[in-house]
């Protein structure tokens, strides 16, 4: 039972046959994210929110040295007024800029709070074979900036429809995709938001379930 295709072509290559392997094992809370999404789908269609949103641990396999770096440079040579908003706490030192602001950990309760605020999410890691906060915020109706080491991009990211994807650890990859969110047109941003929440609905604590009882099932 794996996440995706990506670690489904893995157990076939280790031998596994077709028919006895599912997938979507992992699923965010789709319900609560669902009712983030039509709570705050009106306001964001009258003004969406021209800022990026980073929500995970401020460690170094999760690409924040280079997030931050890609941002403060894109602003240097391209101002605009797109600002940064992370939540999460780590080993790194948080890097201080006017348009990078920092919450430090956030409960799940209280996340309506940033993304009433915030318009796209970003996940720029090194490394990180699968990661359900990208369901969560697909869900969301967020688009998205995912880096290409990023596993659950090939269920909830198509490109240009609902967000862009970088090469991980490329500062020059990761500004452009920037650049590309920061230059879409507002109504653009509104349509990627609906899409996003469409391709969440591919996943869920249901669908969960009933590959649990198939699996169940076809051992008795």
């Amino acid at each position: 039972w794996v996440p995706g295709q990506i670690q489904k072509q893995y157990v076939l290559n280790l031998g596994f046959k077709e028919q006895n392997i599912q997938t979507s094992f992992y699923s965010c809370d789709l319900d609560y994210f669902e009712s983030m999404f039509q709570s705050q789908k009106t306001q964001k269609q009258t003004q969406f929110p021209k800022r990026f949103l980073y929500v995970g641990r401020y460690y170094d396999f999760k690409g924040i040295n280079e997030l931050w770096q890609a941002f403060v440079e894109l602003q240097t040579e391209h101002a605009n007024e797109w600002e940064l908003w992370c939540l999460g706490i780590g080993d790194i030192e948080p890097i201080k800029h006017p348009k990078i602001k920092h919450f430090g950990f956030v409960q799940p309760k209280d996340l309506e709070t940033y993304t009433s605020q915030t318009g796209v999410f970003v996940l720029p890691s090194r490394f990180e074979p699968w990661g359900v906060v990208v369901h969560e915020f697909a869900a969301s109706g967020f688009p998205l900036l995912l880096s290409d080491a990023v596993g659950a991009k090939e269920t909830f990211l198509h490109e240009n429809k609902n967000g862009f994807t970088f090469k991980a650890q490329d500062i020059s990859d990761l500004k452009k995709a920037l650049k590309k969110m920061i230059d879409t047109r507002e109504q653009d941003l509104q349509a990627m938001s609906t899409y996003s929440n469409k391709l969440a609905h591919s996943i869920s604590p249901k669908k969960w379930t009933d590959n649990l009882l198939k699996m169940a099932k076809s051992n008795i």
